[in-house]
């Protein structure tokens, strides 16, 4: 097939983001080799050639100026049905990142039915993560714990949008996001790890005086005498 009659369309362009590394060996072994026959593109059959599976290749493809390349046709009953198609093909060929997974998570449970991942819970974790039907499949499909899917879940449900975009963005793995909320806040130490975070901001922000008279200001603050201890007296 003509390379610009192949369509990308979210989600299936946006879950794995194009390694660079594999893009350019990809793409220096097209120039030798020309394209792999033996390695078609997956598009969905009546669905206006969207690719399901083969983004890297396509943009090797292009880089490589190469406009022929082979391709197939297969019917999926939904999107769902393409979207764990996807996931399968790349789990098989690589290690998926946290963020990786991350995404993979949130597109799945997108196509649940409202309130399907609370009625298929079955029992707790350990650590007050749910472990259900619906966790037990989608680990299954990546092929991870259902720990970890339900931390996954936990994360996106609970942490601020700060941690859940370093998350995704692969800027923080997802033990650290997940400690920072969820099993912070359990440990009763939720407030320490805000306070870290203004405590990195402010030393970026500010020089060693402006620090200096921060550091004045609370301690003249602390050192006031509380209402209630007035009252007490």
């Amino acid at each position: 097939m003509y390379i610009d009659d192949i369509k990308t369309a979210s989600p299936f362009r946006d879950l794995f983001p194009v390694r660079k590394r594999v893009l350019e060996d990809i793409m220096w072994d097209m120039r030798r080799n020309g394209y792999d026959n033996s390695q078609p593109l997956v598009l969905w059959k009546d669905h206006s050639n969207v690719i399901i599976d083969g983004h890297t290749r396509l943009s090797a493809a292009k880089k490589a100026n190469i406009y022929q390349i082979p391709i197939v046709f297969k019917a999926f009953s939904d999107e769902e049905a393409a979207l764990k198609y996807a996931i399968s093909c790349q789990k098989n060929r690589r290690n998926l990142t946290d963020s990786e997974l991350v995404a993979c998570v949130v597109e799945l449970d997108k196509k649940m039915r409202p309130g399907q991942r609370n009625d298929l819970v079955v029992n707790l974790a350990p650590d007050g993560a749910r472990l259900g039907k619906s966790a037990e499949e989608t680990a299954n499909l990546l092929g991870v714990s259902t720990r970890k899917v339900e931390r996954i879940r936990a994360v996106m449900d609970n942490a601020p949008d700060k941690i859940k975009r370093m998350v995704k963005t692969g800027r923080m793995t997802l033990n650290s996001a997940y400690n920072r909320t969820i099993g912070a806040r359990r440990n009763g130490k939720f407030g320490k790890a805000v306070l870290d975070d203004f405590c990195a901001l402010t030393i970026k922000r500010f020089d060693r005086e402006e620090l200096r008279y921060i550091a004045d200001v609370f301690n003249k603050e602390l050192s006031k005498p509380k209402e209630n201890d007035n009252e007490s007296a």
